[in-house]
């Protein structure tokens, strides 16, 4: 519990840290907003409002990817900090979009490798599942929650091998980002073998206590947003009800939604941003992993670590030859 209180204060020391704070804020307001929409786009919203929201959504879609790639830039520069011994969050910047776009081919690449995993794992089942189904003359009750079950559990599975692999691509995450040049050993598929044969047991563990952590904040921040969106849609359904009388639902009248949007945008952001402190935390943690057992030291470090020390020892005199003495 120490080291988890320690990686989590860690968060807020070093230099600007208000500032900074309010800049990954500000990172995650776009795409909070375009979240928010999801309390107004439903089956039930009307014809008038459906429309002109899905157009909003699908504009904010495409506007989200550039700070959803600084973002990307933005946790690299902050692991790279913690790689080099330095606390508290990055410096926003050009430089942060910069290297998010030099991430996105590696993001592809694995990308691309967890899909296939994906098929292998759970569509392919699904899928001879449902062919089978259909094929056989027998569509008793059973057999069709059996299915379901079956369904149920694949998704379970396909999601705990994804959260339990995830770290040790994170290793690979880490050796690229000290200096974002292209390895071929990067795009490996099987690197994630070579991790765990490495770090497993200690990677496993920082995983069940930050999930367990994750778990309690995520628990209570939904709790506190269920709370507050309850009583601000009742407040803002109550001022639409006020506003437009004969209404057919109050909750879309300009009134309500000017409350409610605005609302779920910074309860989303305040839920996205916890959990962001709590995934740089775990992070921070896996860091301490990767430069005990798995980096390779910069021998340029090595070198200035040998001038420090070189300038903290006093200059000594030579051993002179006892045949320097004359008797």
């Amino acid at each position: 519990m120490k080291e988890i209180l320690e990686k989590l204060k860690d968060l807020f020391k070093g230099e600007d840290v208000v500032k900074r704070h309010c800049m990954l804020l500000l990172l995650l307001l776009l795409p909070s907003f375009m979240g928010s929409l999801r309390f107004i786009i439903d089956k039930d919203t009307p014809k008038d409002i459906l429309m002109p929201a899905l157009c909003v959504f699908a504009v904010l879609l495409l506007l989200c990817i550039v700070p959803l790639i600084t973002f990307s830039g933005f946790a690299a520069d902050f692991y790279n900090r913690k790689i080099k011994n330095k606390s508290g969050l990055p410096e926003l910047n050009f430089g942060t979009l910069v290297n998010g776009i030099k991430l996105l081919p590696l993001q592809i690449v694995w990308g691309f490798y967890g899909l296939i995993l994906f098929g292998v794992i759970f569509l392919t089942p699904l899928f001879a599942g449902i062919l089978t189904l259909f094929k056989s003359s027998n569509t008793e009750p059973f057999i069709i929650v059996g299915f379901f079950i079956g369904i149920i559990f694949l998704y379970i599975l396909t999601l705990i091998i994804f959260v339990l692999l995830a770290p040790f691509y994170g290793y690979a995450y880490f050796t690229f980002i000290e200096d974002y040049v292209y390895r071929a050993e990067y795009f490996n598929p099987f690197l994630f073998v070579k991790y765990m044969k490495m770090v497993f047991k200690e990677t496993m563990l920082v995983f069940l206590k930050f999930f367990v952590v994750g778990l309690v904040v995520s628990t209570v921040v939904s709790i506190i947003s269920g709370v507050v969106g309850m009583f601000g849609g009742v407040f803002a359904v109550s001022l639409g009800m006020i506003a437009e009388p004969n209404a057919q639902n109050p909750m879309f009248t300009p009134v309500a939604m000017a409350i409610i949007i605005p609302m779920a945008t910074i309860l989303t952001m305040i839920s996205t941003y916890s959990g962001t402190l709590v995934g740089f935390a775990a992070g921070h943690s896996y860091i301490d992993i990767y430069k005990k057992e798995i980096r390779l030291p910069d021998p340029l470090e090595n070198t200035e670590k040998e001038q420090e020390n070189q300038e903290e020892t006093p200059n000594q005199e030579p051993p002179r030859n006892n045949d320097d003495w004359v008797e």
